[in-house]
């Protein structure tokens, strides 16, 4: 280098991690070790003999140029951006540079670092396309739901909604998504509601601390590409998987629910055929515990002939799991209070699980419990759904990190021993295994397990033929699933 840098700061550069350079009148004056090694170079071969548009791939020369010339111009004296070069043997490198405008002999320059991202591109690469799988599960599984659905990131930017979503609010997913939802609340949706305020605040509150669960009704009025409707809000935080740190919020279609309420608190009889023939589960209990009445629905999930209510308990029907906490409810409930939110596990006749949520109420005269007054909705589907959506989203995470495994430089042994342990560790199955298919095409190399006998990794072999669970597997070109490998 001709000048410029006194001794001390060459020792520095020559020696630093990340690229060095230096430029005037398109070639390098100075690069160091470290930026010459990123683009497959000698630092001689370049200074004095290359500029910057040479370690750049045709595709991006023009974004290189326009760079250079702004603060050339002194339009900017300084610029941070990312680029794809090209090394000496034609392959590709993506750097993030930043440059600055200086004089040198007298004239304008440019020096900067460069540092070599293309490992980390990769890895983000890896990830979008694993997040694009995880949308496509969300898109095919929950779409067709009624029930509205938002899914909010870590910033609370709309990341998705389903149909039932545009349907209730009038909305458009193009419009939203990517959408800070809370400016969303505030600008558009808020206005919607016969209490806009109540509907912000309680919505807002829980992106401010999103750390508890949120439920409320709110009242839709009609308006241009919407109905009017009652909608119970239910939300959650997101605590793993991509959108970790985000919120997932729920809005169930109540107007029939609310009807049916209100069809009780005017007048049971008048209202009998509407309560008999709703999809909701309706009941009423004495405060002994004996059950008074039960709609078809409730009839229906549960098995129970309409002759047979009268025989029964509310803890009949109600199960184990769940039997301290709506003993405790029921009491509330005949003290005065109304529960608004009830999550609780029945059993049917035939003794499977069916989940509900919903509220109850109590009737009083003269200050004495008549009788109590609950609406539930079976969510037992729905829950199956929710679940096999984390696990789905955990897999997909668990595929990503095998992903940038892949990537990082830790070897080929490693990177086995680590995929057997998580897929076991993940799947929650005793044994796990990596063959390797011999040269002769005979035999496999068992090179990585998990559960089986010390010694046998790296030195087992089984055959390739039919009477082998591994040959088999092979010859018949699709997945095996084996029960018990034990047998």
């Amino acid at each position: 280098m001709q000048g410029g840098f006194e001794a001390q700061h060459r020792l520095i550069v020559n020696n630093a991690i990340v690229g060095v350079f230096l430029f005037q009148d398109d070639k390098f004056w100075y690069v160091n070790p470290a930026l010459a090694k990123i683009f497959g170079y000698q630092p001689e071969e370049i200074m004095e003999k290359l500029g910057p548009l040479d370690l750049t791939h045709p595709d991006h020369r023009n974004l290189v140029t326009k760079q250079i010339q702004r603060r050339l111009r002194g339009e900017v004296e300084h610029a941070r951006y990312t680029f794809r070069g090209l090394r000496k043997d034609g392959s590709s490198v993506y750097c993030e540079v930043f440059g600055s405008r200086i004089n040198y002999r007298e004239r304008p320059a440019i020096v900067g670092t460069l540092v070599d991202i293309t490992k980390r591109r990769k890895a983000e690469e890896a990830l979008k396309e694993s997040e694009e799988r995880h949308r496509s599960l969300m898109n095919d599984v929950m779409e067709s739901s009624d029930m509205g659905i938002f899914i909010l990131d870590a910033d609370f930017k709309v990341v998705w909604i389903n149909k039932a979503t545009e349907r209730f609010f009038g909305l458009r997913r193009e419009e939203v998504i990517g959408k800070d939802k809370r400016g969303l609340v505030k600008e558009r949706m808020k206005h919607i509601f016969d209490n806009p305020r109540r509907f912000a605040d309680k919505v807002l509150a829980a992106y401010e601390d999103n750390t508890y669960i949120e439920s409320f009704e709110c009242h839709v009025l009609p308006g241009p590409g919407r109905e009017e409707r009652w909608l119970e809000h239910w939300s959650q935080p997101i605590r793993t998987g991509f959108y970790a740190g985000g919120r997932i919020e729920h809005y169930y279609d109540a107007t029939n629910r609310r009807k049916a309420q209100e069809a009780l608190q005017e007048s049971e009889e008048r209202y009998h055929d509407l309560v008999e023939n709703i999809g909701d589960l309706i009941q009423s209990v004495a405060p002994d515990g004996r059950i008074l009445y039960a709609n078809r629905a409730w009839r229906e999930t549960l098995g129970y002939g309409e002759d047979e209510i009268g025989t029964l308990s509310l803890f009949d029907v109600i199960h184990p799991d769940s039997q301290a906490n709506c003993a405790e409810v029921f009491q509330r409930v005949l003290s005065g209070e109304r529960v608004d939110r009830i999550e609780a596990e029945l059993i049917t006749k035939d003794g499977r699980k069916v989940i509900v949520e919903g509220n109850a109420s109590c009737k009083f005269v003269d200050g004495e419990p008549v009788h109590t007054r609950a609406i539930f909705r079976d969510v037992t589907e729905h829950k199956r759904s929710e679940k096999a959506l984390e696990s789905y989203a955990h897999h997909q995470q668990i595929l990503a990190e095998l992903g940038q495994m892949a990537l990082a430089d830790i070897g080929l042994e490693a990177l086995f021993d680590l995929t057997v342990n998580l897929v076991a560790r993940t799947l929650r199955v005793e044994y796990c295994k990596i063959l390797e298919l011999l040269p002769q095409g005979d035999a496999m190399l068992l090179v990585a397990g998990v559960g089986w006998k010390k010694g046998l990794v790296g030195k087992a072999k089984v055959g390739c033929g039919r009477n082998s669970q591994a040959g088999y597997t092979l010859l018949s070109s699709e997945p095996v699933i084996v029960d018990d490998l034990s047998t």
